[in-house]
């Protein structure tokens, strides 16, 4: 009998994980999860969302609402800062991995416990998906919106994304989505404020600095939390990816990735969908580097992932 896998997709929100997850689900043999923990899930759900990535969810549990919300256990921002993922929703991803053969989740919310993934499932193959730093900070600051809106709408919009530009390095508050600012905080004795101590990163500098600067430091503890757990924990079924390295050859990236796991890829898979990432905002500005180093990046590093 075939083995069972999952393939686990870990990154961090705007990383690009779900056009990548969408690369696995083009398999029919796959049965492909986004985000199971998050809360929005559970509003949607027996219904999908707007980005039509809830499907699974409804094809397996539609029928049987009370299954799904008796195993569903979503997670809070506040507990993305943890080493530890509590027995029930490691359960709840259990559970999941029991409807095909092959289960692909991909996952946004677990970058700081990766060990915890190890529970889910005795055959993992783990893939650390990473967009560069500044294109990360960027993309949280200044999102894009792909929805038409009506013109006073729009206008507002335009005003917003001006203003935004115009207080990038500086301004201090978080956008509202994805939750980040619930998990960083703004505070050295915040829960993820002494996880930077403990790691040895200047904790009261960074909090105390602006937006930038601690999104920069949160991309960078996790990155390498994510890489040094994933190595330990699943050795040469760890593998990275750079986000900017599967746009510019989707095709080539899956063909390794599926000799990798030891499954057949699919033929006449279509990659269109996937686009080029988004540039940093104003890429050359020196205080990019400055800020980098604030946050504990190396000049190696900075050259390398910033």
């Amino acid at each position: 009998m075939p083995e069972q896998k999952l393939i686990f997709l870990i990154g961090l929100p705007h990383s690009g994980s779900t056009i990548f997850w969408r690369a696995f689900r083009k398999n029919p043999d796959f049965l492909c999860f986004d985000e199971p923990l998050t809360a929005s899930l559970g509003v949607h759900f027996p219904a999908d969302n707007e980005k039509r990535t809830f499907g699974e969810y409804v094809r397996i549990f539609g029928n049987r609402p009370r299954d799904f919300w008796k195993i569903y256990r979503p997670i809070l921002p506040i507990e993305e800062a943890s080493k530890h993922c509590d027995g029930a929703k490691i359960s709840y991803l259990k559970a999941l991995c029991e409807y095909s053969r092959v289960t692909v989740i991909d996952e946004t919310h677990l970058c700081m416990m990766v060990p915890e993934i190890a529970r889910i499932h005795d055959n993992i193959y783990a893939i650390h998906l990473v967009r560069r730093a500044s294109a990360f900070v960027t993309s949280h600051l200044l999102p894009s919106s792909k929805n038409k809106l009506a013109v006073p709408r729009a206008v507002i919009q335009k005003g917003r994304e001006r203003y935004n530009r115009s207080v990038f390095f500086d301004r201090r508050d978080f956008l509202t989505g994805m939750a980040r600012n619930e998990v960083i905080g703004s505070h050295p004795n915040s829960k993820f404020g002494l996880m930077l101590y403990d790691a040895g990163y200047d904790n009261e500098r960074i909090m105390h600095s602006c937006t930038v600067i601690r999104l920069l430091a949160y991309w960078h503890y996790c990155y390498h939390a994510t890489q040094g757990d994933g190595v330990r924990t699943f050795g040469n079924r760890f593998r990275m990816i750079q986000y900017e390295n599967y746009a510019a050859a989707p095709e080539d990236t899956m063909a390794e990735l599926y000799d990798w796991i030891g499954e057949a890829k699919p033929d006449k898979v279509n990659y269109n969908d996937v686009h080029p990432p988004r540039p940093p905002f104003l890429a050359q500005d020196k205080r990019w580097r400055e800020y980098a180093k604030i946050a504990g990046f190396t000049e190696t590093e900075i050259d390398k992932l910033l």
